[in-house]
Order: structure tokens, then sequence, then C-alpha cells
């Protein structure tokens, strides 16, 4: 078999029991969400926790919320960088130097081998940067550059065979030649420590302290000892386990482990003592199975610079995950930790394996498919399954129910023989003979899936179902059969609801709320305490955990919590694993969680497990970090500044770009921000919580502002505050000139208009003059028209006096005629006596009376003026009897009443009436009463 062989079997070995590891939380952070090149060759980080990064395309940069890249000055690739105080110094194709912070708070680059004039190699590359007191030395496959950053002299140390890596460990320089050997620097110039031949001219990778020994790490060949005696294995075990490994990189950690990085095989972690603790690749969750860098920063995590990405290991992480790669294991829904052994119960069937080893997990036979429920019953183990319910001893699976379907156990009170359980299609009842559970009956009278079930009292039973509510029953003396059944009012059905007993209180959850059962009341109660832990719409499942009735698990959006009962005042204690739920890759509704040792937990999920250390989840203190202030138009167009030094700004620079992090790199630590702007009206309260890590401010008036910014790590609302203050000048418009100016203009527009107001008044004043005039001439006019209206009413009532007089008159002549006719008549009956003729002579002279006419005569010309003038003037022919006649017409008399005026026969006035009418020469159709009437 050839070695090739040997090493894809070995490989395969080694993957296979890689499945079986509890892995630290791993985040890959691929090419596309950096934006830069695939290879990252070196990484560092500031006092400021900012992470470097050598990129082939430049200098990445990361800050726990945005990536940044900064382009290498000549556009080629970066191959080490290191940061060191206030500088990042890198090494790249054909120049060394360092990025520093200008004024404007931007990176600015300084070549130093421009600065120092140093004619380099054709081609000459720098593959590693290392600082040494005031030193710093950067190396080339052929040179060696120690720079002085005080006096900024340097020196050189050069090699014609090529300068592998350059290391430092403790207070010691360190560096391979290839065919030569492993050298060191002393008193500035190279020392040979051991040859070649002595690694049996394998590269040296590099060079570590491991529990107080200096260790060369070789490429192939193991790691090696270096001390007085000299060079000696260092574990040969560990050597013979690495044989076929490509090694390209070694780094030691703070817990005294050390981790090697591998060509193709990913990364190998191993204790002190040389014990292999995991194995971090491709299969098990690592982006790329090449490793080009490993790093530890500040928070022990390890940064490991891959051939394609870049992947951070949070080694010191209180959580650690078992994921199932290969589908085999699939959904866990109930764990335990039985009798040294590890039990999963999941969509797969029941797995099992040995805590004290890493063979992977094995499938219990006849268990293949779904697992709802693991109980240990004594020192016995049940499994709830889709087909039945088993009785589990190690390995070994015996069905007891074949009963489909089985949710939950629960102990009878005061009879430990005996179980209920709850199944798809109602309650059983397993019971234990000699040794051995197997099912006694089924309880009658409910056929009602019951997924969670919980004792009242001996025979009274609560069910709960999501979808119809909590059903109360009654059972009889043996268990058969259910006497009542009852649905409980007092709480609604909910999604992902459940009930469970806890300390001798029965709770219930929803997404209303948690209560507590009142057995005398036989009511459900809200728990005001444990329901504030799904305050703030924070609800995800109303999953209860009873975990061994110490403790009390509830699942929400933002983490895990438990709770402890306090004895002394009757209260709980409740405390918050901070696990937000998209983390937790958990199947909702079906939380499921168990006691793994004496303080960590396994929660199951839906492509493994995670494990974690309730003691070990603590909550650090973060600091927010204020990392860029830009000034500009849009967000897009903006420039930025120096926030130490620049605080007063144009007018027209009012819009600011604020950017703000938390340099916080574990993957179940999540950072949320708050922040304000006082000064603004509109942004001088605390905003909501966001993971948005900018803001942009636009079209600010002028003014003094504060920008404050908060964080809350893992729910918890951090104390420091990063700020800014500014001010915003005026607009030239609103200076103190342009106030002034302002005033002067005022005085002089005061000036203007009070001058103006002056003449306009006079004119108005004159114009009230004239217009006061005019009123009284008006007044006088409308006096004047008023006296003449009341002359003329005067004269109209005088008119209408006279016209009264006339008709009175008239009708007086008229009634005196016709009674002077009616004597005469009369008298004429009497006969023809002589004595009679002078009676009828007076009576004739009276009815033509001229006094009666001028007295008529008089009044109708006062009541009519002029009108005889003007029947004179038209007519002249006309004789005194005929004006008379016009006058009576005038007056609209009829024939009848003219005539005893006339003293005439009524048929002599129509005579009359003719003649007028011709000597008026009127026409036949023309009426002459209407044409009197209208002269």
């Amino acid at each position: 078999m050839n070695k090739s062989l040997l090493f894809f079997l070995f490989f395969c070995f080694c993957c296979t029991v890689s499945t079986s590891q509890e892995l630290p939380p791993i985040t890959n952070y691929t090419p596309g969400i950096y934006k830069a090149g695939t290879q990252n060759w070196g990484i560092s980080q500031d006092e400021n926790k900012l992470v470097y990064i050598a990129n082939n395309e430049g200098l990445l940069t990361y800050n726990g919320a945005k990536w940044s890249l900064l382009p290498s000055p000549n556009n080629t690739i970066i191959r080490s960088v290191l940061a060191n105080e206030n500088k990042v110094y890198i090494g790249s194709y054909m120049d060394f130097g360092y990025w520093q912070k200008g004024e404007n708070t931007t990176q600015q680059y300084v070549s130093l081998s421009t600065t120092l004039d140093i004619q380099l190699l054709e081609d000459e590359q720098f593959w590693t940067v290392v600082s040494y007191s005031d030193w710093i030395l950067f190396q080339s496959l052929s040179n060696i550059y120690i720079v002085n950053i005080s006096t900024n002299e340097y020196s050189k140390i050069s090699s014609e065979n090529t300068i592998h890596k350059l290391f430092k460990v403790e207070d010691r320089i360190y560096f391979y030649v290839i065919n030569e050997g492993l050298y060191t620097i002393t008193n500035g110039k190279k020392k040979l420590l051991y040859n070649a031949s002595s690694f049996e001219n394998d590269i040296i990778v590099s060079v570590l302290s491991v529990d107080d020994d200096v260790i060369a790490v070789t490429q192939k060949n193991g790691l090696y000892k270096m001390d007085e005696e000299g060079l000696s294995p260092w574990n040969s075990i560990l050597n013979s386990e690495i044989n076929n490994y490509s090694i390209y990189t070694a780094i030691t950690l703070s817990d005294t482990s050390f981790v090697l990085g591998t060509i193709g095989s990913g990364v190998l972690r191993y204790s002190k003592n040389g014990t292999l603790l995991q194995t971090i690749n491709k299969f098990n969750g690592l982006g790329d199975n090449t490793a080009l860098a490993l790093f530890e920063d500040q928070d022990s995590n390890v940064w490991v610079g891959l051939d394609n990405g870049v992947g951070c290991v949070n080694i010191a992480s209180s959580f650690t995950n078992y994921i199932d790669r290969s589908g085999r294991l699939g959904t866990t829904y109930a764990s335990i930790v039985f009798n040294d052994i590890l039990y999963l119960g999941t969509n797969q069937g029941l797995f099992y394996k040995s805590l004290h080893t890493k063979n992977d997990f094995k499938l219990i036979k006849r268990t293949d498919g779904q697992v709802w429920y693991l109980k240990q019953v004594g020192n016995t183990l049940l499994c709830g399954h889709n087909t039945g319910t088993f009785q589990i001893k190690k390995d070994q699976a015996t069905l007891i129910s074949s009963i489909r379907g089985a949710w939950v156990l629960k102990e009878v009170p005061d009879n430990p023989s005996i179980l209920l359980q709850g199944t798809f299609n109602g309650l059983c009842i397993l019971k234990k003979e000699g040794g051995n559970w197997k099912l006694k009956n089924r309880v009658d009278g409910f056929d009602i899936s019951s997924r969670y079930i919980e004792f009242a009292d001996a025979h009274k039973v609560l069910v709960s179902h999501e979808y119809k509510g909590v059903y109360k029953l009654e059972l009889n003396s043996d268990f058969s059969k259910v006497i009542t059944k009852q649905k409980d009012t007092s709480v609604t059905k909910g999604s992902n609801s459940s009930i469970i007993s806890f300390d001798g209180v029965l709770f219930y959850a929803n997404e209303k709320g948690v209560y507590s059962y009142d057995a005398l009341k036989d009511t459900f109660i809200l728990n005001t305490t444990l329901s504030s832990i799904f305050s703030n719409n924070t609800y995800v499942s109303g999953k209860l955990i009873n975990e061994a009735n110490k403790k009390l698990w509830m699942f929400t959006k933002n983490g895990i919590v438990f709770v402890d009962k306090i004895p002394l005042n009757d209260s709980y204690k409740v405390t918050e694993i901070p696990l937000r739920f998209d983390l937790r890759n958990e199947k909702k509704g079906y939380e499921n969680i168990s006691k793994f040792s004496s303080t960590s937990y396994l929660l199951g999920t839906s492509n493994g497990y995670l494990l974690f250390d309730i003691n070990a989840v603590y909550h650090n203190e973060y600091t927010v970090s204020l990392d860029e202030v830009s000034v500009g138009l849009t967000k897009e167009r903006v420039v930025p500044i120096n926030k130490l030094t620049e605080f007063d700004f144009e007018a027209a620079q009012n819009s600011f770009f604020f950017e703000f992090s938390v340099p916080e790199y574990n993957k179940y630590i999540t950072t949320q921000y708050q922040y304000m702007l006082e000064g603004n009206a509109n942004n001088d309260q605390w905003n909501e919580w966001t993971s948005k890590s900018s803001i942009f401010y636009e079209n600010l008036n002028y003014g003094s502002y504060v920008f404050k910014v908060r964080s809350k790590v893992n729910n918890q609302i951090q104390e420091k505050i990063a700020s800014y203050e500014f001010e915003i000048k005026r607009p030239w418009y609103l200076t103190n000139y342009a106030i002034v100016a302002y005033s002067l203009l005022f005085i002089l527009f005061f000036i203007i208009i009070n001058a103006g107001y002056k003449q306009n008044y006079k004119k108005h004043k004159k114009r009230l003059l004239e217009r006061g005039n005019k009123e009284i001439a008006l007044k006088e006019l409308e006096n004047q028209k008023e006296i003449i209206q009341l002359k003329n009413e005067k004269l109209q009532q005088d008119i209408e006096a006279r016209n009264r007089e006339l008709a009175i008159s008239t009708m007086s002549m008229i009634k005196k005629n016709n009674v002077l006719n009616e004597f005469k008549d009369d008298i004429l009956l009497l006969g023809s006596d002589k004595n009679l003729k002078p009676l009828l002579a007076k009576i004739d002279n009276s009815i033509n009376n001229n006094e009666d006419w001028k007295f008529f005569e008089e009044a109708f010309n006062h009541a009519d003026k002029d009108f005889l003038k003007k029947v004179r003037s038209k007519h002249s022919l006309l004789t005194p009897n005929d004006l008379r006649l016009c006058a009576y017409l005038r007056l609209n008399l009829s024939s009848k009443e003219i005539a005893p005026l006339l003293n005439i026969s009524p048929r002599s006035v129509e005579v009359k009436r003719y003649r007028l009418r011709k000597k008026m020469d009127l026409p036949h159709k023309t009426s002459l009463t209407n044409y009197i009437l209208e002269i």
C-alpha cells in the first residue's frame, strides 16, 4: 500500500473521529463578505482590538461590524502585517512600511524602504514582520531588515539561501534558512543554532514556547525540543500522529495549548502535553482546509488566515458545538446522560456514544425513526418513539408498548411502579413488573393528542393541547377510565404552549404569559414574575422544561432563561443565557435541554447539539468605539475628519456620517447600538436598539451638537458611551456682521418707512379733509334733497287735499244739481202754473251758477296745475264750455255724472263729447278720456 493511500485513509479516519467532536463556535468570512482577495497571509490586532489581515489585494481591517480594505501603495499583494502601538506595519511585494492615521483620521502610508533609501532586490517580497523593543524586523526570502523606529536607522542580515520564516519567542529571534539550518540573532549578527541535517533537512515553519519548552515545528517531521542539551523529538506520539500532515504555521495560545495550521487538513489543536484536543477542518465548520496564518487575539479567539477566506474560532467560548454535517443524526428532539452514555433522540432515531471516548454516535437498532422523549425512571431509561415506547439498556432497545406516538411519561403520585403516558391518541398506563416496564392499559374516555400532561392531584390530570387548550381530566381509581372531562376557561390555547410541574406548582405558558395553577380555586392565575420573561415581544415558544425539579427552563428571542426557586422568601431567581433564537438553530416548539455535567447543559439543535457551561456564561464589559466621523453633502460624498481636533464646521458642512463598533468577535455574542444627537430636536432621544453600526444626519441647522452612542452586548446595556461634540457655524447671512448690517438696514428702512408714513399721513389727512368737505357737501345736498322731498311731500299732501276738496266740491255740485233737477221735475209735474215759472228760473240759475264753476275751476287748477293751459295751447279753438267738459273728463267722470254739472242730459253730454273730439281732431280709435288723462 503506497504512502498517498495511507495518508488518504488516515485523513478519512481523522474526519470520522472529528465528527464526534464538540467544537468551539466558528465564524467564517468569505471573500464575498470582506470584498477582497481569497488568500490571507498574516493577521494582527491593535490595542483597540481592531483586526488587521494581510490579503492578496491589500490590508483588510475588521472592527466586529465592518470590513474595510486599504490597497497596498503599489497595488500588490501584502504578505505580512503587525500592529504595533499606533502603527500597522506591513510587508508587501517590493516594499515595506507602515500605515498610520493622519490628521483627518484616514490611514496614511509611509514606505520605510523608500524613506530609508533601501535598494531592494528584484521581486523581493516580505513574508514576516516582527517587533523587538525599538526595532521592527522585515523578513524577505533573502534579507532581514532591522529598522530602529526611534532613530530611523536600519541594518541588514542577508543570506545566500532562502530564508523561510522569522520567529520571535519570548526575547529571542529565530529564523530558518533552507539547506543551512536554524539561526538566531546575537549582537546584530546571525548565529547558527542547528544545521539543517538536525531536522532531517525538513523546513521549520514555527518556533513555539510550550510549557517552558522551546519547540521547533517542522513541516513534516514533527516537533523538536531545543535546549542546552541539544535537539530531541518533543513528543513521539504526537509526531507520529502528524507525520502525514503538511504543517505550514503554528502558534502557542494563552491557555498553554498550541495550534498547528496545515496545508489541506485544517487546524489541529493540542494540549501542552501533546494531546489532540480538536481537529478543525472544512468538514466540521472551517471555511477552508489550508491555513496560511494563525493569530490569537486579546479575547483568546484564534483567527485563521485561509487560502480562501478567514476563520475565527472562539476557543475560550463557554459554548461548544456538535454539528452533524453528514445529516446522519438529524434534528435533536431529546437528550440524556445515563450511565456515562450520551443518548440523542432525533428524527432519525436514538443514537448513543460513551462520554469518555471520541467515538462517533451509533444508532441503536430498531429505533430508527422519530424519537420524542427520553426519561430516566429509577435505574431504567425509557424512550418515547413514533412507533411506541422502548426500554433502553446500553445499546439495546426493547419495545414495551406499541401504542404509536409516545409523547411524555409522568410518575403517578405515591405509586412509583405506574407511569401515565401521553400519546397521539390519548393516555395509557405503563406498569413495572419484575424490573421491566410494560403496557398495562389504555385510558378510556379521552382520545386527544396528549403531548403535555401533569398531575394536579392523585387522580386529576391536566392535559395541554396547543390547538385546543387545557383539559381537566378526573381518572378512576385504577387509571383505566376518564370519569369527567372539562375544558379549562381561565387560559386560552396558544401556539407552542405547554404545561409543566416545577417545585410543586403547575405552570402553563403561552404567548400571553406564564400562569400558575391554583388547586383550591381550580384555575390558572397569571404569574407576573415569570411572565415578564416574555415581555418586549420576546416570545418564541411556551415550551417549559423542568430539570430535575431544580431549574425551570424557558426560551425567548434573546436567550435561554433558567429559573431557580429561592426557598428563603418563596421567590424566583431568573438568569438569562444570552443566546439569541436565530443563533440557536433549534426546532421551535420542540426545544429541549438536558444536564450534561455538573454545570454544563446540552441544547438540541436541528443538526446536532450545543453545549454550554452556565458558570462560564458571564457578562464582560465592552467598549463602544466611535470609529469614524465624516462630513459631506451626501452619505456617498463624505470626507473623514479628525474627531480629536476638529469641532467647528462651516454652515455648508451640515451633513455628518458616524461609524461605530464594539470589537467583539464571538459568534454567540450579539451587539446592538443606540444613538442620539443632542441639539437636534428630531433626534435628541435614544433611538430604538439596532444592529446597524452607522448613521447619517443631513441638513443639520447651525448650533452645538453632541453625538452619543452606546451598546448593548448580549442584552446587557454597557455603561460606557462614546461621544463627539461639534458645532456648525452660522451661515454668512446670520453672522454678527450680517446681523449688524441687518440692524443698520432696518434702521434705514425704518427712517424711510417713517418718512414715507409721514408723507402718506399728510396726503391721507388732505384726502380726509377733501373727503370731509365732499361728505359735508353731500350731506348738504342730501339735506336739500330731503327738504325738497319734504316740500314735495307737503305739496303732494296739498294736492291730495285739494283733490279731496275738488272731489268733495264736485260731488257736492253733482248732488246739488241732482237735487235741484229732481225739484224741477217734481214742480213740472204740478203743472204749468205761472207762479211756478219764477221758481223754475231760480232752480235753473242755481244749476248754472257761475260761482260754482269758478270755485271748481280754481280748485281744479290747484289740483292739476296748468292742465287747462296745456289744453288751450294744443287746441286753441276750444270754448270755455269745452274746457269745462275737458276738466270733468280729466276727473274721469262719466257722462251721467257730467250731465248734472252742465245741466244737460247725458245724451247731450255725448254730443258734446263728440263735438269735442272733432275740435281736437282725434282719430277714431283714440279714446277721448285717455287722451285727456295723458295730457
